[in-house]
């Protein structure tokens, strides 16, 4: 059955697609609404995918601080992670980023998405160009503060997946080194739960299965 109306906008929003109604000017100066912050943060990669880097002095705040993840150090203020993001720039020209899914509750952004380019140039200094077009998933949890401006960025990125389809470690048997496409969620019957019931059952989750 074809999705339409509110829901068609309901999924596209969640598939990082299309921004809700209510925000398409990002203001400054004040805490953003929920869907002011989905749609500074679709801006930024927007933005970025075009490459105009300016955008992280624009939606930095002077105290952003981006911690590491899978081996990366953790970077202070814009033009650390601007630096950062010309890298890999230099390594893959063609870099965009995806948004897949985005979340968000009181001041904090979840975004998972997923990145590719084509590996031209040596990368990170120990991935000689191969001319591959790579693709790995990336994940930012992002804290907006009192002017409506980033402040953290907390990330995890599939480095694996880059240093294998790279050639820089063995891919495992029967694995391409490719990732498939992400599957829209898709609910069968039963019934939606509150964000309150949704934390519960992820706490239990990990308290249950791996605490204990």
């Amino acid at each position: 059955m074809a999705i339409t109306g509110r829901a068609r906008l309901a999924h596209d929003v969640w598939n990082g697609v299309a921004l809700p109604v209510e925000s398409q000017a990002i203001p400054r100066s004040r805490p953003l609404s929920i869907n002011e912050m989905k749609a500074a943060t679709v801006y930024l990669f927007d933005e970025a995918n075009r490459q105009n880097l300016g955008v992280f002095e624009e939606l930095f705040s002077e105290d952003f601080v981006s911690y590491g993840g899978a081996g990366f150090q953790d970077l202070y203020g814009a033009a650390a992670f601007r630096n950062l993001y010309e890298q890999f720039l230099a390594a893959m020209p063609d870099l965009t980023f995806r948004v897949d899914n985005i979340i968000a509750e009181g001041n904090m952004l979840g975004v998972r998405g997923t990145l590719s380019g084509t590996h031209k140039d040596n990368f990170m200094g120990f991935a000689p160009p191969t001319g591959k077009f790579v693709s790995w998933t990336g994940t930012a949890i992002l804290r907006f503060n009192n002017q409506g401006l980033i402040d953290e960025r907390l990330q995890e990125w599939d480095g694996l997946q880059v240093m294998q389809q790279m050639g820089v470690i063995p891919t495992p048997p029967g694995g391409n080194g490719s990732l498939p496409e992400p599957v829209p969620p898709h609910v069968v019957g039963g019934r939606y739960t509150s964000p309150l019931e949704n934390k519960a059952l992820v706490r239990r989750f990990l308290d249950e299965v791996w605490n204990k």
